[in-house]
């Protein structure tokens, strides 16, 4: 996962803004201001490609950069009045730029347009600003009417008191400057694209910080329109370098932090790898012997009987005459190394069990207590959801908290779900019991292996006399039918000893 960039700003008549200006610097167009007589002429010269998407009962005259934000900043008539929203989007994608364009269309016209929004927007090559193509949007802050009036920001209505008397109140008349769809803008804008980027096997982009990734990305310096003309007249500016000295290090950041994801991509691969062996090594290879074989095997009340028990589970084990005790060595080092494996396996088991059971009680807490105020929040119309969220701002916030903690478990109607988990607690548990299983009989296997290894330490020559003898009897006899065999998967084929 790689964060993204979504950035949403103001454009304030307070603060002297000008709708028409930002209009000219999105398209590089050269509009004039009714309002205060000036013609703007930023004159980017990287636009790749340049929209008004209008609603489909907002007459097609407003199509027309002009004469919209002239029409905007005139009906804005209060002196702290916000004419518009811009927003800046990264498209730091590895596809065609035509693919991108399309689906970025298709995005604003979900989100935006959908909602009665005119959106003005233009994407962009990489410039001094950001170094990645990108793409600016201006958005009004009213809705329009069909006959082509802007509609008011606030809105008039009832409200019920406690008491039962009812008061009139201001509400705004959309929710396009809250939080909570901000946020789901965002949501959307991850769910369009990562689809798209998993099908091609590419990084996909979640919200998240580049330091909770693992590198730090310092921001650029404001770059005003008068220095990037300076710049790209190729005369020197201070900040110019200072953000040439802020990309180089933020682009050396991502490079070291690309290589450790990688080498940790090689570690993880070579340790499933050797995983893999050693969970082949342990199928495969080690003899599995009965809990009552062990203890026979084990006997040694009498030294020869002890003794050639000692060989038999040699044997088992696959020691053959002109093998050296390093083989047995080896092999018993490969089963205490497999126990560790094995133990590791369980573990991971049963901390997912505790995770998956910590979810379902968070889960059950969050349906509890928080349910009935998503859904009374989710039925309010978007005038009535200021009002609520002061009155519920705790609430309202515990439910925001629980429902990031638990997105991947939260149902269309926004109820926790939990059926999948308990299913995965139950395939965890079948395979927890199996592995505990295994490591007590590998904690009978170790100490036998030991003991017969002792044994054929001290006394390499008895055994292979034992063997070749043992051999040949087993030869004589191997029609008998009273004939038994230990039950093993030895590592080389080659006779069984009979008990």
């Amino acid at each position: 996962m790689r964060p993204y960039y979504y950035y949403v700003q103001e454009v304030k008549k307070s603060k002297g803004d000008s709708a028409v200006a930002f209009s000219s610097y999105i398209s590089g167009e050269k509009l004039k201001s009714e309002r205060d007589g000036k013609e703007y002429d930023k004159g980017h010269g990287g636009v790749v490609y340049k929209e008004v998407m209008l609603p489909d009962h907002v007459p097609e005259e407003f199509s027309d950069r002009e004469y919209l934000w002239n029409s905007v900043e005139k009906v804005e008539k209060h002196p702290k009045a916000v004419f518009a929203r811009k927003y800046l989007f990264g498209l730091d994608f590895d596809l065609p730029v035509d693919d991108i364009i399309n689906i970025l269309r298709g995005y604003l016209k979900e989100n935006f347009v959908s909602r009665g929004m005119i959106c003005d927007f233009a994407v962009h090559e990489p410039d001094a600003g950001c170094k990645t193509l990108h793409v600016h949007m201006l958005c009004p802050t009213r809705e329009m009417d069909e006959e082509g009036g802007w509609k008011g920001k606030y809105v008039l209505r009832y409200r019920d008191l406690d008491n039962g008397e009812k008061v009139l109140r201001s509400y705004r008349a959309t929710d396009w400057g809250d939080f909570d769809t901000l946020e789901k803008w965002k949501r959307n804008w991850e769910n369009t694209w990562n689809p798209i980027l998993a099908e091609l096997g590419l990084e996909e982009i979640r919200k998240i910080s580049s330091k909770a990734l693992g590198f730090t990305f310092i921001n650029l310096v404001r770059e005003s329109f008068m220095v990037r003309a300076r710049t790209e007249k190729g005369q020197p500016t201070e900040v110019h370098e200072i953000n040439d000295m802020i990309d180089r290090t933020n682009q050396d950041n991502r490079r070291l932090y690309l290589e450790r994801a990688e080498l940790k991509d090689d570690i993880a691969r070579l340790e499933k790898q050797h995983d893999a062996l050693l969970l082949g090594f342990g199928r495969d290879l080690i003899p599995r012997l009965g809990k009552a074989q062990y203890t026979l095997l084990r006997d040694t009340s009498d030294p020869d009987s002890g003794k050639e028990n000692a060989f038999r589970i040699l044997y088992v084990y696959g020691f053959r005459p002109g093998d050296r005790l390093e083989y047995v060595r080896d092999l018993r080092d490969g089963i205490a190394d497999y126990r560790k494996f094995i133990e590791k396996q369980a573990k991971k088991d049963s901390d997912e069990i505790d995770e998956a059971v910590k979810i379902i009680r968070r889960g059950e807490a969050y349906n509890r207590d928080c349910l009935a105020v998503f859904r009374q929040y989710s039925s309010l119309p978007p005038v009535s959801k200021s009002v609520y969220y002061l009155t519920h701002k705790k609430d309202i916030w515990s439910w925001k908290e629980a429902y990031e903690d638990l997105r991947d478990h939260i149902g269309p109607d926004g109820e926790f779900e939990s059926g999948t988990l308990k299913k995965k607690i139950e395939t965890l548990r079948i395979d927890l019991i199996e592995k505990l299983a295994e490591l007590e009989e590998l904690d009978f296997q170790l100490p036998i292996l030991e003991d017969a290894l002792k044994v054929a330490e001290d006394d390499p020559g008895s055994y292979e006399n034992w063997l070749v003898k043992a051999i040949s009897e087993m030869e004589l006899e191997e029609a008998a039918d009273d004939t038994v065999y230990i039950s093993s998967a030895p590592v080389r084929s080659g006779f069984e000893p009979e008990l």
